[in-house]
């Protein structure tokens, strides 16, 4: 039986080409939010999700942070895609017949420049490629979604590679409920145990920092460090000695 894998989409989403890369094998479970997705994997219907974490132009995704967060669950592999962006409308349409682009909202950002230069108004979508495959059925929309997009809900290509900038990479993580440390970890801490933890990371390669706003705390902030180690063992020493600290997962890096 091959390995279930949630995806956040439809096919010829970003996601379903990025897991068609790296596991092409695998039986795609197609869910219409990120939240699904861990649902899915809660309740048993998936064995992992793959999900978007973060893109080179338009930043890292909060909200993925949040729900790994809340899950208890953990990062075990990431990929990395690169991303290249289209606008499509309906067959026998042209760009000046378009008045406003839908797409899903980390789509549209990396595509801002482009749409404001073009007088385009935008109105996010759960998806690519699901704003792709509805559009023939809005008049004077386009949709921002992949070449094989096009394709596969017989678009018309009204302009390619319209993303910001020429190097667009997204980073997919792969989740699952049972942890392996490998030579790169992620942790998440508040305020107090990110001090402390400063403290020690010229112990290791120091990879990422990312902070995002606590609801729970005004002014307060999470932070999410990413850190690697030739030595894996490493990180339960780290955890016993900050309590404060929440593994959110490790994994060999791509990059």
């Amino acid at each position: 039986m091959s390995v279930r894998i949630g995806i956040q989409g439809l096919a010829a989403s970003y996601s379903d080409a990025a897991l068609l890369q790296t596991a092409g094998h695998a039986t795609k479970v197609f869910c219409d939010s990120f939240s699904d997705a861990f649902a899915a994997l809660a309740a048993g219907k998936i064995d992992k999700a793959f999900l978007p974490f973060e893109n080179s132009t338009s930043g890292f995704i909060a909200e993925n942070y949040q729900l790994l967060q809340a899950s208890g669950y953990y990062i075990t592999d990431e990929y990395l895609h690169r991303v290249e962006h289209c606008l499509l409308g309906p067959i026998g349409s042209r760009l000046s017949d378009i008045k406003v682009v839908i797409s899903h909202p980390q789509a549209l950002a990396q595509c801002s420049r482009f749409l404001k230069d073009h007088g385009l108004r935008t109105e996010p979508y759960f998806d690519t490629a699901g704003a792709a495959r509805d559009i023939s059925q809005m008049p004077g929309r386009a949709a921002v979604a992949s070449m094989r997009a096009s394709q596969l809900y017989n678009l018309e290509v009204l302009m390619q590679n319209i993303n910001d900038e020429a190097v667009n990479w997204t980073r997919f993580l792969t989740i699952e409920k049972k942890l392996s440390w490998s030579k790169r970890a992620i942790f998440s801490a508040t305020a107090a145990d990110f001090q402390g933890l400063m403290a020690d990371v010229s112990q290791y390669r120091f990879i990422n920092l990312l902070s995002q706003p606590m609801a729970t705390e005004v002014w307060g902030h999470r932070y999410y460090i990413e850190l690697a180690s030739d030595n894996p063992a490493v990180w339960k020493d780290l955890m016993t000695k900050h309590k404060g600290l929440t593994v959110l997962g490790s994994f060999d890096a791509k990059r």
